[in-house]
This record gives structure tokens, C-alpha cells and sequence, in this order.
């Protein structure tokens, strides 16, 4: 299987059916299947918001094309511009001609910074794919401890309230202090709505408009201590384009835009003008940046709750080989019963976590 970009203008990213068309009959003639689409929204790397009435469009015309949709909605909660016009798929669903033919997908990693809970969603009205999924579902199961401590984290709105107004704050404010500085060094840029990302036009720096000057100029910017991701790797058509990622520590963010600012200057190249010297401290990220720092100390408490049920698994799991190799008449009993203790504490620590009644464990 194969994945295919359909260009679309960057100075206004849209879902344009006629783009996906013109894709359609490209591979149609030249025998190529096409089974399906991904739209990921909001979108990474460019950082837009697609509306619901673009999506509706795109969708009745896949299955118009007996095509399938997927909807990846992983930076659905990091929305930072109270102006996007973003809708979650699951509100409007209903709309669609054939929502049988579109899955969609949610996840814990990045709106929550947890992917090693490897924990994730797909909605789906097809009967089909519901039960190839609880099939495949045997070979790689969510944990029975990360799908209880998702109850209780998600359980707890208050919290999570408090949690969604910090982050959408903290990212609007990174963007804007990255997006002051690309102007100052006058580097174009896709203006973004969500996610933790910008794409940038780096293409007058490069030697020549091509992929190879493109990495070489990748090399020359991680060798100087920034790192972006090259177009090329994200199946950019235009060469020169990079996603700089933004969703970092205040301290990193403003060390890395000072080096990213001594590059610029050293580039040689003659389209580049001289950038002047800008006091890169003096930027509103500061401002307001520290609201909701009552979240950390239950941050790390999780962290401590999450690594101490790994290593409790661990010696479940011994025990149970023990058992095994003794005799199977107690075991399922007995693996049920060890399962059912450790589930217990991870109930009780959560919801200390979660309702801030913090006791220490002996």
C-alpha cells in the first residue's frame, strides 16, 4: 500500500474535489487502485482547519467514487484560533450521504502528550469494519489498566476544562512568537489554526529548487542545532517547505528561533537579506504564559502512578509463568485475582490524581 499527496494551495489549503479528481483519473490511468482517502484535520503539517461543509463535500463524493474516507482527528483538542471554524466529524456524521464509508480516528498522544499509552479510537457505522476491528483488536489489545485509567481521566471535566484553556493558550501563544520572528526573517509561511506546528518556505535559501538542495540545506540547519522536517519527507511537491514544531519548553522555543535567526544570516545565498539583530527575550512569550502551573504537580504524580504499574505488571506477569509451569487447575482463579488487585490501585491512585487527594503509598 501506497500513499499519494493531492497538492493543494498553500496560500489557502483547501479540500478542492477537483484536485482529488484530476488525483483520481492520474492513477486510474495508469492502472493504479485507488481505494481510499485521509484527511487529517486539523492538518499536519500545515496547521488548517478544514470545515465541516468542505469535509461533507469530500466524503459524499468519495463514496460517490466508491471510495473509502478516513478522518484523523488526532489535534482535534488543540485547536489554538478561537476563529477556526473546526467541528469534531462525530457532530456531524449523520450528514453524510454514506457514512458507512468513513472511519474515524482519535488518540490520546498528541492532545494529551501520552502516546506511550499506545490508547486510540475509531468510530465507525460499518458493520464490516467493526468486526475486522474486534478481531484485530486479540493481536493488539488496549491494556485493561490504561483503558481504567482513561475512565477516570476522562471522567474528571473540571480538570480536563482547566487542562484544554492552558494548552490552547500556551500553543497561541508559542505560535504567535514563532510565526513574529518568521516575519521578521521574512519567511512565508502557512498560516495554521491548530496543532503543534508551522510550514515554512524555506526555498530561497536552497541552492537550487530541488529535493537534494533541500536536504542539504536540512543538513546545514541540524548541524547548527535546529531540527525541522523537510518537505520531501512529508511529501511536500514543493521543494524548500519545512515544519518547525513549536510545542516545546518556553526556553527551548526561544533558543531555538536565536539560532534558527544566526542561520538566516549566515546563509549564503544572494537572494537573503541581511536580518538584523532582534532581542529575542523581549517577545510576548512571557506574557501570561505560567496560567494553570497547578497541573504539573499531578503531571509528575501520573507519571510516578503509570511507572509504578508497569513494574507491578511485570511481576504479575512472572508470577502467572510460575503458576504455569506448576499446574493450570488454579490458574485462570488465580491470574484473575492478581489482574483484579492491580486494577484496584490503579483505581484508587487515579482518582487521588484526579480529585488532587494525593496520599503518599506505603
Amino acid at each position: 500500500m501506497s500513499l499519494y499527496t493531492v497538492y493543494t494551495n498553500l496560500e489557502k489549503p483547501t479540500l478542492d474535489i477537483s484536485a482529488f479528481e484530476k488525483a483520481l483519473k492520474y492513477h486510474h490511468d495508469r492502472d493504479n487502485m485507488v481505494k481510499g482517502i485521509v484527511i487529517i484535520n486539523p492538518h499536519n503539517p500545515l496547521g488548517v482547519v478544514f470545515d465541516q461543509d468542505q469535509v461533507i463535500r469530500l466524503c459524499n463524493w468519495a463514496a460517490s467514487q466508491n471510495l473509502y474516507v478516513i478522518i484523523d482527528e488526532i489535534f482535534a483538542n488543540s485547536v489554538f484560533d478561537p476563529k477556526a471554524n473546526f467541528k469534531s466529524f462525530l457532530c456531524y456524521y449523520k450528514k453524510l450521504a454514506r457514512p458507512d464509508h468513513v472511519a474515524y480516528m482519535w488518540g490520546f498522544s498528541k492532545d494529551y502528550g501520552v502516546p506511550g499509552f499506545k490508547f486510540a479510537v475509531i468510530h465507525s457505522t460499518s458493520p464490516t469494519l467493526r468486526a475486522v476491528l474486534g478481531k484485530l483488536e486479540y493481536y493488539s489489545p488496549v491494556s485493561c489498566l490504561v483503558q481504567d485509567f482513561a475512565v477516570k481521566f476522562l471522567a474528571d471535566n473540571e480538570w480536563l476544562q482547566n487542562y484544554h484553556k492552558t494548552l490552547k493558550h500556551r500553543l497561541a501563544v508559542h505560535y504567535n512568537f514563532t510565526v513574529k520572528h518568521f516575519k521578521e526573517m521574512r519567511i512565508p509561511y502557512v498560516p495554521a489554526q491548530g496543532g503543534f506546528c508551522v510550514f515554512a518556505d524555506f526555498s530561497e535559501m536552497l541552492k537550487s529548487k530541488t529535493s537534494k538542495a533541500e536536504l542539504e540545506l536540512w543538513r546545514k540547519v541540524a548541524t547548527g542545532g535546529v531540527m525541522l522536517t523537510p518537505g520531501d519527507h512529508q511529501k511536500c511537491l514543493k521543494p524548500g517547505w519545512f515544519r518547525l514544531v513549536f510545542a516545546c519548553t518556553k526556553e527551548e522555543l526561544q533558543e531555538g528561533i536565536r539560532r534558527l535567526y544566526k542561520l538566516t544570516r549566515n546563509i549564503d545565498n544572494p537572494n537573503i537579506e541581511p536580518i538584523r539583530e532582534v532581542k529575542i527575550l523581549n517577545g510576548s512569550i512571557d506574557e501570561d504564559w505560567d496560567i494553570g502551573d497547578d497541573l504539573l504537580p499531578k503531571y509528575e504524580h501520573a507519571k510516578k502512578i503509570i511507572k509504578r504499574k508497569v513494574d507491578d505488571i511485570k511481576i504479575v506477569a512472572e508470577e502467572c509463568y510460575d503458576m504455569l509451569k506448576e499446574g493450570v487447575v488454579e490458574v485462570e482463579h488465580n491470574i484473575a485475582g492478581h489482574l483484579q488487585n492491580v486494577k484496584d490501585v490503579v483505581k484508587e491512585k487515579a482518582e487521588e490524581m484526579l480529585h488532587g487527594q494525593s496520599k503518599r503509598s506505603n
